[in-house]
């Protein structure tokens, strides 16, 4: 990831602590607690970067205390299991730049980040991964790639202050990873 230079304000959301590692592959990405006005179909969505069948039947089987998973409440923990994909995301189609707006240390973080991330800026979502050297990754990207690394950088100057102080260009991703989020 090359840093982006940027202000050094700092929101209330974003926190630096040092990530833990995993040495083994993970079953889950970890809960989420739902939220009043959020679906289960959202969730998954900004958690794995599509909601389609495949997402959906995994959450539901993660979750057999939830007897439907479309009529959660409020309050609801729902587990989020390790789907991996398998492939890497700068590969496949035309979009080979990828603004990494921060990386959170755990799920939660993350989902946080992108709950609070003010609606009048480019959208972003939640980018998870998983190597031997960093355990589980939790990155929270800009949701659309970018042709051309200038394009990519001039897309950083249109982010909040606060973020942009976090960002970085993905032009590349290590042969090892294993990715849980779609393109």
């Amino acid at each position: 990831v090359l840093p982006v230079g940027a202000s050094s304000v700092s929101a209330s959301t974003i926190k630096t602590e040092p990530q833990k590692t995993e040495k083994t592959l993970p079953g889950t990405l970890g809960s989420l607690t739902m939220h009043k006005g959020t679906s289960v179909f959202t969730m998954i969505k900004r958690v794995y970067g599509d909601s389609d069948p495949e997402c959906m039947n995994a959450v539901k089987a993660a979750n057999p205390h939830l007897a439907d998973i479309r009529q959660v409440q409020p309050g609801d923990a729902i587990n989020i299991p390790a789907v991996p994909v398998g492939r890497n995301p700068l590969m496949s189609g035309q979009d080979k730049f990828l603004v990494k707006v921060y990386k959170a240390g755990d799920l939660k973080e993350a989902y946080n980040l992108i709950m609070d991330y003010p609606d009048n800026f480019p959208p972003v979502r939640i980018f998870s991964y998983w190597n031997v050297r960093e355990g589980t990754v939790f990155l929270v990207i800009m949701s659309n790639g970018f042709k051309s690394e200038d394009a990519a950088v001039q897309a950083v100057k249109l982010l909040p202050p606060a973020y942009a102080a976090h960002a970085g260009i993905i032009k590349s991703w290590d042969n090892d990873n294993l990715y849980f989020a779609k393109r």
